[in-house]
């Protein structure tokens, strides 16, 4: 479930994980992609390893966002 909308220019990188969640690896956007507009088309993402996976068949996350994400909960690991 995604919180708040996701605007990505193409050439973003993005962490992507299969369903259960493993990291599959780092990946690039290949096109702009803005959930709130209807019209933009599913996004296409391109793996190191070459492979293209569509944003429905995978998790996937701007690797900047990520990082925040895993700041945020190292840092209530490390007050407990």
């Amino acid at each position: 479930m995604v919180d708040k909308p996701i605007k990505c220019s193409a050439g973003t990188e993005v962490e992507v994980f299969d369903i259960k969640m493993k990291f599959l690896g780092y990946g690039i956007l290949l096109f702009d992609y803005d959930s709130e507009d209807e019209d933009t088309p599913m996004p296409e993402i391109k793996l190191e390893n070459g492979e293209i996976l569509l944003g429905c068949e995978c998790w996937w996350i701007p690797s900047e966002e990520a990082e925040k994400i895993k700041k945020k909960v190292l840092g209530a690991y490390k007050d407990n």
